[in-house]
């Protein structure tokens, strides 16, 4: 049955890795250059390779792909393609708190562990190297939503025509899960959570910012994904994403037309990161041992850990000392807030609400805008809540994910070709004043 579904998963890729190339080859020819930049592929296609357990730790990889990005963006910055962008504000302040995050992790990790070794330490600089750059050519990024998705669907697809010849792509069933194919799908990464989180964030993508035989065939695939993967947290963020949009949508629907935001949206806006934050960390702080499956044991001993340094976190060295030596299982915290806490402190977590904060209070009023943001930060959050979604420190293929939370959307004008494609035709309003 494994072997089947695999075989299933890899057909349905090429299909989409033909449907993918289509579009790109579809937008080049009307003049949009929405489809793929090179900037993209680095990001997402990069990252997620660099996350397969074949290239997992290649340091020079990770060193390669960062250098390759910045050069590119920058590039791409001197000499624009003059692409017309919806968002005509660029969240600038939200790509500013995440070099600060980084910035702040960062410090904290040289302070509290400046006996480890040199290379370890400076090892977390090229991650600041990228947010620099993404942060200086932000306002002219060709790191857009539409080409994130395409590249990030066009990899997923791609990791699915390789199942049938990965070694060890089904996990067998534990005490806690057994998916519904009699064992949990994994494909090269060490983890199905993994592969689950990455399938729910570019399905969301996907209905966000596509329609028609793309869209379609790209939330079968992830549909399917995450059934073969049995990642309980990724399948209830993604409904839950579902639902936000679809909400969004008749919201739209009744209101037609931008309208300024009003106070109470403000308002709101800022209490829901609020009260979604402080609702996480009760959650790590009360857990039991057997907490969702046994993920509370985590927390518990790295809070036990933390006894004295929760304002400002221990960093990233001392949880890979304390893993090294037993005193953490070897597993990753299993949770955003957790990750956090540990790497930064409770000023790591307040500068995470604040971002999130900012990624919604600079929504461009538009259609397509108002209902993608929300979406997205609802897989997001969700996940987080029990896996890692974003680790500032690191160049992975978690990145994206969060870069795409506030990357702008393409004004793309009606077009027959590219209806045929599957690709959105964004007719948006633009903001009144």
């Amino acid at each position: 049955m494994q072997e089947a579904v695999s075989w299933l998963l890899a057909l349905a890729g090429i299909i989409l890795l033909a449907s993918c190339w289509k579009l790109v080859r579809t937008n080049n020819r009307i003049g949009q250059r929405s489809g793929v930049h090179l900037a993209a592929v680095l990001l997402v296609s990069g990252g997620i390779a660099s996350d397969t357990v074949a290239l997992s730790g290649r340091a020079w990889l990770v060193a390669a792909l960062i250098v390759v990005f910045a050069v590119v963006v920058c590039i791409r910055n001197l000499y624009p393609s003059g692409v017309s962008l919806v968002d005509l504000k660029p969240n600038v302040a939200a790509i500013a708190i995440m070099f600060g995050l980084w910035a702040w992790l960062f410090g904290v990790n040289v302070v509290q562990n400046y006996t480890a070794s040199d290379g370890a330490l400076l090892s977390r600089l090229g991650p600041g190297v990228l947010w620099l750059a993404v942060l200086l050519t932000w306002r002219r990024t060709p790191l857009t939503l539409n080409s994130l998705t395409i590249v990030a669907l066009a990899s997923l697809s791609a990791v699915c025509v390789a199942l049938p010849f990965v070694d060890g792509a089904w996990r067998p069933c534990d005490q806690f899960k057994c998916g519904v194919f009699g064992g949990m799908l994994r494909g090269p990464f060490s983890s199905e959570n993994y592969l689950a989180y990455q399938a729910s964030f570019i399905g969301v993508a996907v209905l966000v910012t596509q329609r028609g035989w793309l869209r379609a065939s790209g939330l079968g695939l992830v549909v399917l994904i995450l059934f073969a993967t049995e990642s309980r947290t990724s399948q209830i963020a993604f409904l839950t994403a579902c639902a936000v949009y679809f909400a969004t949508y008749l919201a739209r629907r009744t209101a037609p037309g931008a309208s300024p935001v009003t106070g109470v949206q403000s308002l709101i806006r800022f209490i829901i990161p609020v009260i979604f934050g402080v609702a996480a960390v009760h959650l790590i702080t009360t857990a039991q041992r057997n907490t969702l499956s046994n993920r509370g044991d985590i927390w518990l001993r790295a809070i036990r850990e933390l006894s004295g340094h929760f304002t400002t976190g221990l960093g990233l060295e001392r949880w890979e000392a304390l893993v090294a030596d037993a005193t953490l299982p070897n597993h990753y915290p299993h949770s955003e807030y957790v990750l956090l806490l540990f790497f930064g402190g409770f000023v790591a977590i307040a500068g995470f609400i604040i971002l999130v904060i900012a990624v919604l209070r600079h929504v461009p009023q538009t259609s397509a805008a108002v209902m993608a943001a929300p979406s997205l930060l609802a897989v997001f959050l969700c996940t987080g809540l029990a896996e890692v979604v974003w680790n500032p420190l690191a160049f992975d293929g978690l990145l994206w994910t969060c870069l795409a939370l506030c990357a702008p959307i393409h004004n793309l004008p009606h077009h027959p070709d590219l209806d045929a494609t599957g690709s959105r035709p964004i007719r948006l309003e633009q903001t009144t004043s």
